[in-house]
């Protein structure tokens, strides 16, 4: 058998060597078949070491420190891309986002895992970032912030937090947050909210009285949104923490497919090599699996050891029971001898015929005394009828006298009309 690269062939002719010194074949056939059962051995074990080999690449995954989590990762960025999409009107001819404009669904689906917190997290760093610096406060820049905060532009007129951001903004840029509310407006689609097309710009709360005051309101808010992800991200590494105990374990168990195949395989190879064993058994004729011969000349050698204590106690015994068994068969067969003497020539016939006497004879009805019909009863009738006509016959041709007939009431009564008439 060909052996891999990692393997050594002198490992495997050794097995083989073992295998064949310990079964001792006679032939060709066991030969064979020894040599096949150290083969399987050692694919065997190199089933377990495969298997072995593969969970603990699967334990030292699961408990590194930061495991990447590629299908995660896409999945955030695919949310990301869902949230900053420029939704409006489009044209029949235009193609459409796959998916509706539900930015705080799209929040909360991000914040159910550690990737999307860090991800909305370094997205309000940045925004804080642009507010912060000197340099002008842009529109995309207000576009993103409401995006982040899971609102939608048209909603000011009606929602008091976001309603609070405009009007803030709006004092640092006069007139950005009536220009910047219709235009959330006109990309509205139609079938969305009812009467959207006859809102018009309103403020609902106190408006700043500086810069400062707007400022401290924008900040507000962003502070709050990033205290939130941080207490998120530090649930989600506790919770971490905590499974990293239990990782290790998890990963120990493969539920795949192909996983489940090897498995398989492995079963396989354990059943084969346990009929091969088998086979050999029956071809050597042993009920149990081979002794070790090390461990057969030391058992061999322990027991020469001891057999001189034993060889001072144990015969005596032997010979003296041997003795009186041999006494007590010999007295038994003499007073048979001695009672069968003493019966007499007749009696020890008679005893003999009594001993074989042959066994008496059960007769058992007849199948048509038992099932006996109306048509067999006629029958019979008939059959005796018949024996009674050839007697007579044989009667008449011996005497030479007709047989006397026997007359029955109706042939009296013909007779006698018959008479009545010639009269």
């Amino acid at each position: 058998m060909p052996v891999l690269p990692q393997e050594d062939p002198k490992e495997l002719d050794d097995r083989i060597a073992q295998w064949l010194d310990d079964w001792r074949p006679r032939n060709a056939i066991e030969r064979e078949l020894v040599q096949r059962g150290a083969r399987l051995s050692w694919r065997l074990e190199r089933s377990e070491r495969i298997e072995a080999a593969h969970l603990a690449h699967r334990v030292r995954l699961a408990t590194r420190a930061n495991p990447a989590k590629p299908k995660r990762s896409q999945l955030v960025n695919d949310l990301g891309r869902q949230l900053f999409y420029n939704y409006r009107k489009v044209l029949s001819f235009e193609t459409q986002p796959p998916w509706v404009d539900e930015p705080a669904v799209v929040i909360a689906r991000l914040e159910a895992w550690r990737e999307g917190c860090q991800w909305l997290l370094d997205r309000w760093t940045e925004i804080r970032a642009v507010l912060q610096g000197k340099t002008e406060c842009t529109r995309v820049d207000v576009h993103r912030f409401l995006r982040l905060m899971g609102k939608i532009g048209y909603e000011a007129v009606h929602d008091l937090e976001l309603n609070a951001v405009f009007v803030a903004f709006d004092v640092a840029r006069p007139g950005l947050a009536a220009k910047l509310w219709k235009e959330y407006q006109s990309h509205l689609p139609e079938h969305q909210l009812a009467f959207s097309g006859t809102a018009t710009w309103r403020e609902l709360g106190p408006r700043p009285v500086d810069l400062a005051q707007a400022s401290a309101v924008i900040f507000h808010l962003i502070d709050d949104r990033i205290a939130r992800l941080h207490d998120r991200i530090a649930a989600f590494d506790r919770i971490a923490e905590l499974e990293s105990v239990e990782a290790a374990d998890l990963a120990s168990f493969d539920p795949s497919p192909a996983f489940d195949r090897h498995r398989r395989q492995q079963a396989s190879l354990g059943r084969e090599l346990l009929r091969t064993v088998d086979s050999l058994r029956r071809l050597k004729g042993i009920d149990f699996e081979p002794i070790n011969r090390a461990d057969e000349a030391d058992d061999q050698a322990q027991e020469e050891a001891e057999a001189p204590e034993n060889a001072t106690n144990e015969p005596k015994m032997e010979c003296t029971e041997g003795v009186v068994i041999e006494e007590v068969k010999s007295n038994v067969c003499n007073d048979e001898d001695d009672e069968r003497s003493q019966i007499a020539p007749a009696e020890a016939q008679e005893i003999e015929v009594a001993n074989f006497a042959p066994m008496p004879v059960v007769k058992y009805p007849s199948r048509e005394s038992v099932y006996r019909s109306p048509f067999d009863e006629i029958a019979a009738e008939e059959r005796e009828r018949a024996r009674e006509l050839e007697s007579r016959g044989e009667r008449e041709e011996t005497t030479g006298e007709p047989a006397p007939q026997e007359s029955d009431g109706l042939c009296s009564e013909a007779s006698a009309s018959t008479l009545s008439f010639e009269r």
